[in-house]
């Protein structure tokens, strides 16, 4: 039982889901790591992994690993442009 809004999104990116899913099939750990850093993949690449007979632990593994990187860098990054600019006060 699909509703409205769930059978518009699938049907509107339907081209770009099938492309993720044949990247995935392909060469899944690499395209679940690199998704966390690109915007529009982050949300697309999870939905099509879903859809897909892949190995959960694995899945959890790579997403939790890119996860932690992406968060030192983000930490890193802020951090560092504290330091650069200088207070406003």
């Amino acid at each position: 039982m699909r509703n409205k809004l769930s059978t518009g999104l699938l049907t509107r990116h339907e081209e770009k889901l099938q492309n993720i899913r044949r990247k995935l099939e392909n060469n899944g750990v690499l395209v679940l790591f690199g998704s966390r850093f690109i915007a529009v993949l982050r949300y697309m690449v999870p939905l099509a992994a879903g859809m897909l007979p892949l190995k959960r632990f694995r899945v959890y593994c790579v997403s939790l690993f890119s996860a932690a990187i992406w968060a030192a860098l983000f930490v890193g990054i802020t951090s560092g442009a504290l330091l650069i600019i200088p207070p406003m006060i």
